[in-house]
């Protein structure tokens, strides 16, 4: 199962599974903060499930979602673990190398070289990275805009 080319898919659905039991909980909690007044203004005026998901949910679970994929970002980019531990179940015979992810290469600099002028740099790096992506995402999508009251 584990070969060069299925190595990435591998660690998708790793991380998938590890984290999708806590954002179902979270997003059930949002759709439940949905009033029912909510739901039945928008099934009179004629909304199907389609509708209902794209026009009405969708818009009040924008901050939910933008801060999934926020959070989903800064936690794949720390990737180590998994690389680390499968290296060390298959004795050095996996086809990750220890370079594989940022946080690999930054701590196999810093634990075998010792270099932490160089380590550290790979480190703003992920949080230069991490910051411009949730920069672009909540100015791009309005995520602080409130509505102006009348």
């Amino acid at each position: 199962i584990i070969t060069p080319n299925t190595v990435t898919i591998l660690f998708v659905l790793l991380r998938l599974f590890w984290t999708v039991g806590g954002n179902i909980a979270i997003f059930y909690g949002a759709l439940e903060g949905i009033t029912p007044e909510v739901i039945e203004a928008a099934m009179i005026d004629g909304c199907d499930g389609i509708r209902m998901a794209r026009f009405i949910k969708l818009p009040m679970l924008k901050a939910w979602i933008i801060n999934y994929i926020i959070n989903s970002l800064v936690f794949n980019m720390q990737i180590y673990t998994e690389p680390a531990l499968l290296n060390a179940a298959m004795e050095g015979m996996a086809p990750v190398n220890n370079y594989w992810s940022l946080n690999q290469l930054g701590a196999q600099i810093l634990l075998y070289s010792g270099n932490f002028g160089l380590a550290a740099p790979i480190s703003l790096l992920q949080v230069t990275i991490g910051f411009i992506a949730a920069y672009f995402l909540v100015t791009k999508t309005g995520f602080y805009q409130t509505e102006a009251v009348q």
